[in-house]
């Protein structure tokens, strides 16, 4: 493997070099970072450079494709005790962004919103993976970062593989214990951390609610991929009702879009930021997701199009809803493929690619001069 020899900051002082781009993660070993470096991927070659700078290790390393320039920059963490907005190396952050003069700048932390304004990145966004909703902020420090930072903000655009994650071709695979998989069984499924924050209890009350209406007409499945200490609680609730044959717990799986492709109906019984990408996943799967109203879920989930909300903690709600795609003929499949449909249109790599760069177009002013690219339109 050739080593890369490029040297950022030359690259920065030439005059053809198109703006640069910083995005500053948590880590770079979590599916939100994988699908920010995807991201990249589908950029037009030669108009921004990015660089992605996580606090993990202390290696850095450029990666070239197609014409882009990318380059990932790892920073060792402080304590880890220490709260995350307080570990920051900043004071070497601050020397960096000074060196590097971006012109944009993403993160999803305020206290660095505010960092790169001192450091003068005249526009600073965030949403730093494009992998879900940005956290709440409160405090003078958010009071801060909201006036450095410009009012055109965009709204969480989150991106998923559709190449990855897409409907099944044929027959479910022969997945699951023994016994678990039949002919016509409907397999109601979900994703995320078992740890209580993501309602998989309250999905497995719906699905023995479920049972108790279907369970002599339909051969129904329930299938969590996750793992967290409420699995324990699941299993044995599951095993209490005499269930534990009919549901699958596999725990943290790293074939995720396969699992998906054996489920007809995916749950998310809870809002939060890793169930708003599992919803965008089931969705480019060809599912039709039914999910507790607000967060995300809200410009998600289309309900009577692509699925349905139903109100947060309502088990037997859940399970109505849920009765509906198991007792009509064809709603599952009809919902699933709006909601493939729409999220080939809003939030596959390409369209989010092509969304962060009309914006950078759009907030980014460019300089034009000798051997300076015009900027789009201008040509």
């Amino acid at each position: 493997m050739e080593v890369p020899t490029t040297n950022l900051l030359a690259c920065q002082a030439a005059t053809t070099c198109p703006p640069l781009v910083v995005h500053i993660t948590d880590a770079l070993d979590t599916d939100a970072e994988e699908g920010l470096l995807s991201l990249l991927h589908q950029m037009p070659p030669g108009r921004y450079r990015h660089v992605v700078i996580g606090w993990r290790h202390g290696a850095m390393w450029e990666l070239r494709h197609s014409g882009h320039l990318a380059q990932v920059v790892r920073m060792p963490l402080a304590a880890s005790h220490v709260p995350y907005d307080c570990r920051l190396p900043a004071l070497r952050l601050f020397r960096r962004l000074k060196q590097m003069r971006p012109a944009l700048i993403h993160t999803r932390s305020a206290a660095l919103q505010w960092l790169a304004a001192l450091a003068g990145v005249p526009v600073r966004l965030h949403d730093a993976s494009a992998a879900g909703c940005a956290p709440r902020r409160h405090g003078l420090r958010s009071w801060l970062a909201r006036l450095l930072t410009p009012s055109a903000q965009p709204r969480p655009h989150a991106a998923v593989d559709c190449l990855q994650f897409h409907p099944r071709l044929g027959p479910p695979a022969a997945l699951g214990p023994a016994g678990y998989l039949c002919d016509g069984a409907c397999v109601i499924g979900a994703a995320g951390p078992m740890d209580g924050a993501h309602g998989h209890l309250q999905l497995v009350d719906a699905f023995l609610h479920l049972l108790a209406f279907h369970g002599a007409t339909a051969p129904l499945r329930l299938l969590i991929i996750g793992d967290g200490p409420e699995r324990i609680a699941c299993k044995k609730r599951l095993a209490d009702a005499g269930a534990a044959h009919l549901a699958w717990l596999p725990g943290q799986r790293d074939d995720v879009a396969r699992l998906m492709r054996v489920m007809d109906i995916f749950a998310a019984p809870e809002c939060t930021p890793e169930s708003a990408t599992h919803v965008l996943q089931a969705m480019a799967s060809g599912l039709p997701v039914v999910a507790c109203q607000g967060g995300a879920h809200s410009h998600l989930v289309q309900t009577g199009w692509t699925g349905a909300q139903v109100p947060q903690g309502d088990a037997t709600m859940l399970a109505e809803t849920l009765s509906d795609y198991v007792r009509i003929p064809g709603l599952a499949r009809r919902h699933g493929l709006r909601g493939r449909r729409q999220v080939l249109s809003h939030h596959s790599l390409a369209a989010v690619a092509e969304h962060y760069t009309a914006l950078y177009d759009r907030l980014i002013p460019r300089e034009e001069g000798p051997g300076t690219a015009p900027a789009p339109g201008n040509a």
